[in-house]
């Protein structure tokens, strides 16, 4: 077998078991590095790549399958998705080693995996609507509804440029707040944060929400 070694040493070798893949249906003849290149590119075309660098630290070659060690935990479970991907010909099986003896992983095989991301992309829009955000008493007087309006452009501004903010007042829409990012990157990177916040115990509802309504000013019914 043929191992290119480790780029990094900021790896704990006591989850190693957790961190390998186990790659079958190796086209004949390919190296370590075409497969390192070719998944490691892939993983960052889609988006299951956590942090800069090479996700992948080795890879240990044999004839007709290779490991792969990865750098990280959850990149390893990440790249299960990618079972079933194509390479020069072949169908790669992807899986954890015999010897893993951790928790079961949810994945997608590849076709399924690049379809959800498909349906998520299309539905993706650089509006977003904020619910459990709002109390109804904050919204009778022009000075506290304005100081409402502030907060949220002041809290949401941090993760990128925004067109405008709604906050309605009437029974359309009321209670929540509608976010109008310049564009869909900067909308996703904000969804992504304010998801795991918290207002006055209740957790933050954050979903995308069409722009088109939004841009009519109708605040029901654009929910994606």
């Amino acid at each position: 077998a043929l191992a290119l070694s480790l780029e990094s040493n900021n790896v704990d070798p006591a989850t190693k078991t957790a961190r390998d893949l186990f790659v079958g249906n190796m086209p004949q003849g390919v190296t370590g590095e075409q497969l390192k290149e070719f998944l490691s590119k892939v993983m960052e075309e889609v988006g299951l790549v956590q942090g800069e660098g090479n996700p992948i630290l080795q890879v240990r070659v044999n004839a007709k399958f290779s490991f792969v060690e990865m750098r990280s935990i959850e990149e390893c479970a990440n790249a299960l998705n990618m079972d079933g991907i194509p390479f020069m010909g072949n169908e790669l099986k992807i899986k954890r080693p015999e010897k893993y003896t951790g928790p079961v992983t949810q994945f997608l095989v590849w076709r399924e995996f690049l379809a959800a991301r498909q349906a998520m992309e299309k539905s993706k829009s650089p509006v977003l609507r904020l619910g459990n955000l709002i109390e109804a008493d904050e919204l009778t007087d022009d000075v506290s509804y304005q100081a409402v309006v502030d907060d949220i452009t002041e809290e949401c501004g941090q993760y990128g440029e925004i067109v405008s903010v709604e906050v309605p007042r009437s029974d359309e829409g009321m209670g929540f707040a509608f976010i109008n990012y310049k564009d869909k990157n900067i909308a996703e990177k904000a969804l992504d944060e304010l998801m795991c916040r918290t207002f006055s115990g209740l957790d933050l509802e954050v979903i995308y929400y069409d722009y088109t309504k939004f841009s009519l000013s109708q605040f029901v019914g654009g929910e994606q």
